[in-house]
């Protein structure tokens, strides 16, 4: 085991090309709907967040926390900004969630492709039993990442 720990903290860390992150399912309890009686009380909301830089944070080679984003802040932040709003439509949640972690990763000093998928569990239409989902991302190509 020794040997083994020994390789770890003395061997050279490779760089990888691109990194990303990948939540999924990340279930969100939102007030949103075009009626009232819809938004009257909260859904269950699944997010899927993809966030794609060219380069791996510094945290991939440091292992240590404060060389990259942190995912449960990030969720965190995106969960209390969506429950401080009621939403008519998925449309707006999820360009709303895209300009919030664009700003969050900015704030850290990135900038990367993000896309979500936000998907309303149980939607008042009779017969959709896999739930209603939108996709949307924030339009930037590998060429305009960092």
């Amino acid at each position: 085991m020794g040997t083994i720990q020994n390789m770890i903290n003395t061997t050279p860390i490779v760089t990888v090309g691109r990194f990303q992150l990948q939540v999924c399912r990340y279930r969100l309890w939102l007030c949103i709907g075009c009626t009232e009686e819809e938004r009257a009380k909260p859904q269950p909301i699944d997010v899927d967040v993809s966030i794609r830089l060219n380069n791996p944070p510094t945290g991939a080679q440091t292992d240590n926390l404060e060389d990259t984003f942190c995912y449960q802040r990030l969720l965190e932040g995106l969960k209390d900004m969506a429950q401080s709003t009621t939403f008519h439509l998925l449309e707006r949640l999820a360009t709303v969630l895209v300009e919030y972690i664009d700003q969050y990763l900015g704030v850290k000093g990135y900038r990367g492709f993000v896309a979500i998928g936000v998907t309303k569990v149980c939607p008042p239409i009779p017969s959709v039993l896999g739930g209603i989902r939108i996709c949307a991302d924030n339009g930037y190509n590998d060429a305009e990442t960092g």
